[in-house]
């Protein structure tokens, strides 16, 4: 190969090249070479290969006078130094062009590199959670175990400053926050005796954003330049370049947070830090959670021993095949086995089929996203069985893939035992954040929501968050059937429209104390016809509505198969029951409120405002649009004498008789009103007065044809009715017209009644 011939050598890679003589004079470089090294091409002639490769490794570059003629080929790894000096990990391949070229082709090692310690970091902090979770729930004092904690977190995430922060009120009224504990990397300026950091208001110092972000249960991840100007100059002057804030919460309050600083470079924290040191922020609020657990228990001296020297935590992580990849030395008391005896083993080695199956179920909530609580028998290789606990969160790399799940166990066999009140506090304590947040948040939004068009919606939109569901329907009681008031999921078919009591899903159920009940895959295709689904497997749930004791409604759930209802859900969905059937029945009084305001409550008729406000409205419209219009004034003759003879309760059945006649024999576009007494005002649309007249006449008719059978007495019922409509040569008002068929009908009266005028 002729010199002439070397640029073939630097076209052919893709690497970063050069082709350089045996002195180590450089020939030339193509692109990629220039671009790693930051030297532009006219530069690179003018260096040698001694300016490029760290001293202390020239004597590896001399050992190219061995290189072979066949194979002419020689790697190293080599630090090489860029236009800045920084110094470049590569792998090196020299080649022999010809007797006294040489090609090199560079791969630059930092990416490599940047992963391993990205990996190792990674383990480094899953191994500090582990011990921070061992050593949390083995002392009772903050103050002994914290301070270790946060330098073992700190150490592992390789920041410069941990420290945690916890809230507490002043007056009662302004939430404020104080740094309780912190470590800091060698070199970087403490703060805990920052008397700024102590009773620091949120809200009066500008930190909302901060605030809120918390409060909501999110993460604060951010370069401190990117947050708002407050929070900038409150941070900058602590010299933090970037910081990390989870919050911690205890007993469904926020507690406080966990912070974590870099002051030595701005920093993009990884997804995988962010998982893994929440899950400590977990673990410190689940520790200061069992303190106040235990002062609140203190009342009852040996339930409280018992729950204390019964409790037993581990932390494990699993990958996504069931498999055990970290276990801490409590996991494996808890499983009886030996030191280093659980990793590479699968969890289904000490779990009978249906306990697999609820890991499994579990297993599909972690690939979505979700952390749960959940409980599982597992037998011991003794063949003693332990209920345990576990608070699973899911496990992701960096690409969002799942890899498995994180769990804490806790051993609550004995405490199974324990009196109902012992256990349920303990299932409070257990319980997870995000499920009852989920809860509070949906029943927040119920019992506030008034709006029967927005309810229904309300009441689905707010159980998937605590009940995850593929398809819900909801049902509600209308003359002893359940009709279906809104439904959700349904694509390709629809629940049944209308659900008799007697239907055969339900009679079993509707009982008076009836609660939540649930079938996992059914099969049975009569009963998938009924639930009107095409796919046997699935699994259906119904959440009785009642209010006051009375059944007023259904939700009807359906999960595809394999996505089976759990026993500990039916606690959730009677929870929600209460405040769902709530709102439901507030938006009912509220429409019948609604309704009321404008009928009359005797007769049913429109009430003396609605009358009036629709005469406006009718009136407007029939100016604007040039149409006839016409209203009757109708009083009853000697209706008083009915009262004062049979007394008001016959009365008052006469004139909900009366009223139902005359509005039988109107026009539905014609609207009648009862402004008092025995009176009414019928707005006649788009009617003359000479068609108002015959209308009169008709109601009149109407009237007088038949008697009314009351108590065995006959009442003949007659009317004086006055009609007033639109005339073109003037304008006139509402208050016009009533008053003109108001005087037409006493003249009518005046007449002996029983008659129509016109005014």
């Amino acid at each position: 190969m002729s010199e002439a011939h070397h640029p073939e050598f630097l076209d052919q890679t893709p690497y970063p090249a050069f082709v350089i003589r045996r002195n180590g004079s450089i020939l030339a470089a193509n692109a990629p070479a220039c671009a790693l090294l930051l030297y532009s091409s006219e530069q690179m002639p003018s260096l040698t290969i001694w300016d490029l490769i760290a001293p202390e490794q020239h004597a590896l570059f001399q050992q190219t006078d061995r290189l072979p003629h066949q194979p002419p080929v020689l790697a190293h790894e080599w630090l090489m130094l860029d236009s800045q000096q920084k110094i470049i990990p590569v792998n090196a391949t020299i080649t022999r062009l010809q007797e006294d070229l040489l090609g090199i082709e560079l791969r630059d090692l930092r990416p490599i590199k940047e992963s391993r310690k990205s990996y190792q970091r990674q383990s480094a902090i899953l191994r500090a959670v582990a011990d921070a979770s061992y050593q949390l729930f083995r002392s009772a004092q903050p103050d002994e175990v914290i301070p270790q904690v946060l330098a073992q977190l700190g150490e592992a995430a390789d920041v410069s400053r941990v420290y945690l922060f916890e809230n507490h009120w002043e007056n009662g009224a302004h939430l404020l926050t104080s740094q309780r504990y912190e470590w800091c990397a060698e070199g970087i300026e403490p703060q805990i005796n920052n008397p700024n950091l102590q009773n620091f208001d949120y809200l009066e110092r500008g930190f909302t954003h901060f605030y809120e972000t918390l409060q909501r249960g999110e993460v604060l991840a951010a370069k401190v330049r990117d947050l708002p100007p407050a929070e900038q100059a409150e941070l900058t002057p602590q010299g933090i370049l970037s910081i990390l804030a989870l919050p911690i919460f205890v007993q469904r309050q926020f507690w406080g947070f966990i912070g974590f600083d870099e002051c030595r470079s701005e920093r993009t924290w990884k997804p995988y830090e962010v998982d893994t040191l929440r899950t400590a922020a977990n673990l410190l609020g689940a520790f200061f959670e069992r303190r106040k657990t235990e002062t609140a228990l203190r009342a009852s001296e040996e339930l409280y021993r018992m729950l204390i020297e019964n409790q037993g935590l581990g932390v494990a992580l699993v990958d996504e095949q069931e498999n055990i990849i970290f276990a801490n030395p409590e996991t494996e008391k808890l499983f009886g086995v030996s030191e280093g005896g659980l990793v590479g083993r699968n969890l289904g080695e000490f779990l009978a089929p249906d306990q697999m199956q609820i890991v499994l179920e579990q297993t599909a909530l972690r690939r979505k996203g979700f952390r749960s609580q959940y409980e599982v028998e597992i037998v011991l290789p003794n063949q003693q069985r332990r209920i345990l606990s576990i608070h699973a969160t899911p496990h992701f790399d960096e690409q969002g893939q799942f890899i498995g799940a994180f769990g804490v166990f806790n051993d609550i066999t004995e405490q199974k035992r324990m009196e109902q009140r012992i256990r349920n506090l303990l299932m409070i304590e257990q319980s997870h954040r995000r499920e009852s947040e989920a809860l509070r948040e949906a029943i927040s939004i119920l019992i506030h929501d008034l709006s029967s068009q927005q309810v229904a919606q309300q009441v689905l939109r707010g159980l998937v968050k605590i009940i995850p569901y593929d398809r819900c329907a909801l049902y509600l009681e209308e003359n002893g059937k359940f009709r279906l008031a809104a439904k959700t999921g349904y694509l390709t078919s629809n629940p049944p429209a209308v659900l008799p009591a007697d239907h055969p899903l339900l009679s079993d159920h509707l009982k008076p104390n009836s609660g939540v009940w649930f079938f996992n895959q059914l099969q049975e295709q009569n009963l998938l016809d009924l639930l009107r689904e095409n796919t046997p497997g699935i699994a259906w749930m119904v959440i009785p509505l009642k209010w006051n004791n009375r059944l007023i409604g259904l939700l009807w759930l359906v999960r595809d198969g394999p996505h089976a209802f759990r026993p500990a859900e039916t606690t959730l969905a009677e929870t929600f029951a209460g405040p769902a059937a709530l709102s439901i029945q507030n938006s009912r009084l509220f429409t019948q409120a609604r309704r009321l305001a404008k009928v009359d409550a005797l007769t049913g008729l429109l009430n003396r405002r609605s009358i009036f406000e629709a005469g406006e409205r009718e009136l407007l419209r029939a100016q604007r649009y040039a149409e006839p219009f016409s209203l009757l004034v109708i009083d009853l003759d000697n209706f008083k004498a009915v009262n004062d003879r049979h007394g008001h309760l016959i009365g008052d059945v006469l004139l909900k008789k009366v009223a139902r006649r005359m509005k039988s024999a109107l026009r539905r576009s014609d609207l009648i009103g009862r402004p008092g007494g025995d009176e009414f005002i019928v707005l006649l649309v788009r009617t003359t007065a000479q068609e108002a007249v015959l209308t009169a006449e008709r109601l009149l008719g109407t009237l007088r044809e038949r008697p009314y059978r009351m108590n065995g007495a006959l009442h003949r019922i007659t009317a004086s009715i006055g009609v007033a409509s639109v005339t073109e040569d003037a304008p006139t008002t509402l208050q016009d017209l009533i008053h003109r068929a108001d005087e037409a009908m006493y003249a009518a009266k005046q007449k002996g009644g029983n008659q129509v005028q016109q005014g």
